[in-house]
């Protein structure tokens, strides 16, 4: 049995066509395998997509790798130190954000606190700004925290410092008693380095300039991934 992990955005969805392919070759792989979804988006945010698509996974890794959902049900999740998060919202100056959200396994709240609080995204109008606050967090909370920037969005996403999907698809592996050597991962993105570094990893085409560089075979879609699986 083999396990197959992918990013969503610009991986798994890149184009109309290109996901309905991804789709049916994903129905056929899993007769004998496991795929699953690592994305950094939201629970909500994700079934937004899956409403619309209907993707066939048997897991999904939400928020950067800090929750991991089977049928509906969180199995695992990592949490923001809750200590910390009034003093970090007043740091993110969330009161003149172009907007946050607060992502609490997989509910979604604007603005509640909890000891459930998986991840804090907010939306600046700069994006020198967003950097400069991206940096501050990790040199202030660097200890607690990892501070994601979202370079399309102007954005900061913000997760426990011990979360990573690489970590979380090695939780899936031991749960279905998978060997190392068959995990496969592919993605496009800075928080996607793990995940390929440390399984059998390929980078999509026009991935960004950090995952461009890495020594890994390069794929145009998850379905010739598959293919490439099964040679």
């Amino acid at each position: 049995m083999k396990l197959l992990a992918s990013d969503y955005d610009d991986t798994f969805y890149v184009s109309e066509e290109g996901i309905k392919e991804n789709i049916e070759k994903v129905k056929e792989f899993k007769k004998d395998n496991i795929f699953l979804i690592a994305t950094g988006r939201s629970y909500e945010e994700f079934m937004d997509k899956d409403n619309i698509y209907h993707i066939p996974y048997d897991y999904l890794i939400i928020n950067h790798g800090t929750t991991i959902v089977k049928d509906g049900k969180v199995i695992y999740s990592k949490y923001i130190d809750y200590s910390i998060l009034e003093e970090l919202l007043k740091d993110l100056n969330v009161d003149t954000a172009k907007y946050y959200n607060i992502s609490n396994e997989i509910e979604m709240d604007n603005h509640e606190l909890t000891p459930y609080t998986n991840k804090v995204r907010v939306k600046y109008y700069d994006k020198e700004y967003a950097k400069e606050k991206c940096n501050f967090i990790t040199n202030k909370y660097g200890k607690y925290v990892t501070s994601h920037y979202v370079s399309k969005g102007y954005a900061l996403e913000i997760v426990n410092k011990s979360v990573d999907k690489s970590i979380a698809i090695d939780y899936v592996r031991n749960l279905e008693g998978i060997n190392k050597k068959d995990v496969y991962t592919v993605g496009d993105g800075v928080t996607d380095k793990l995940m390929l570094t440390t399984f059998n990893g390929f980078k999509m085409e026009n991935s960004c300039l950090e995952i461009e560089k890495l020594d890994i075979s390069k794929v145009s879609s998850v379905s010739e991934l598959i293919d490439i699986m099964g040679s």
